[in-house]
């Protein structure tokens, strides 16, 4: 803020759950404000005359790790010799629009639309296309097992928040006993 004595002063709002903007001293006036979140090291350009917004859901995203089936580095679910129905974890993170962790509270549905294997949740057990679950946390993982029996193609998974409009999709690359991905 300037100063009629011509100087430029920092003027603090107050940090909290909801921020509140720093009223105009009387003898000074508003150049700008700065919206400085939680953990932030620099000031960006966008910072500058942000408001803040209450907290939202604003991405999904998603990542595969190994249980009795291999995850490589790739992110790939490897062929196993030994096992014809090798399963993954496959866990949804939730992030706000300030790139902080999100608690979702809501009943998430993990649907199959692509691929060969069944999906599990543990409020739902295990099943061909479609499980739910409620969910109170950040992130949850559901498990997708391979079918290595039958022709198999790479699974695609939508999950949809039963309270949101946010829909979000996921490709898990299968590869076959020759390392090769299978479309």
């Amino acid at each position: 803020m300037a100063g009629t004595d011509g100087n430029i002063d920092v003027v603090k709002g107050t940090a909290a759950a909801t921020p509140v903007m720093p009223s105009v001293p009387a003898d000074h006036i508003k150049i700008a404000h700065v919206l400085i979140l939680g953990g932030a090291t620099e000031i960006r350009e966008q910072d500058i005359n942000a408001l803040w917004e209450p907290r939202k859901l604003s991405s999904v995203s998603w990542s595969q790790s190994s249980r009795s089936g291999t995850i490589n580095g790739d992110g790939e679910f490897e062929w196993d010799a030994g096992d014809d129905t090798p399963d993954c974890n496959v866990t949804v993170t939730f992030k706000c629009q300030y790139g902080w962790n999100y608690t979702v509270q809501d009943t998430l549905t993990f649907t199959k639309q692509l691929g060969i294997g069944r999906v599990f949740s543990g409020e739902s057990g295990w099943d061909n296309n479609e499980v739910t679950e409620y969910v109170n946390y950040w992130k949850y993982s559901f498990r997708y097992e391979r079918d290595q029996t039958g022709t198999e193609y790479s699974p695609v998974f939508t999950l949809v928040f039963a309270g949101d409009i946010v829909q979000s999709a996921h490709r898990i690359t299968l590869l076959d006993a020759a390392g090769e991905p299978i479309p």
